[in-house]
């Protein structure tokens, strides 16, 4: 691990966050990290999305694609007790790794 980076949502994604239904409460359950990690010499960003309160929970690791579930996406998860671990694809959000998507249907 390069970085991590504890991360607080902005009041757009809080904002969409209750459109898709969470309180206020909720949203506040769910503690965030942006995480950095080196593949081959190159940058691969993600993040961590967890409860707020201690304890053990399972894991969700969730390599995300460029048309994969968002971090809001998957913040419900982590209200309702999951750990989600999530590598963004490379070339999407901020991760320095060129990839292909060709030939996948």
């Amino acid at each position: 691990m390069v970085d991590r980076q504890t991360y607080r949502f902005s009041q757009q994604e809080r904002d969409e966050l209750l459109a898709r239904g969470m309180t206020e409460q909720e949203v506040d359950r769910v503690y965030v990290e942006d995480l950095t990690h080196l593949r081959d010499g190159l940058r691969i960003k993600g993040y961590l999305l967890q409860p707020q309160e201690d304890g053990l929970y399972p894991v969700i690791i969730y390599n995300a694609g460029a048309e994969g579930p968002s971090q809001l996406e998957m913040t419900p998860c982590a209200n309702e007790g999951y750990v989600v671990v999530s590598s963004r694809l490379g070339g999407h959000g901020g991760t320095r790794v060129k990839t292909s998507t060709a030939g996948l249907t």
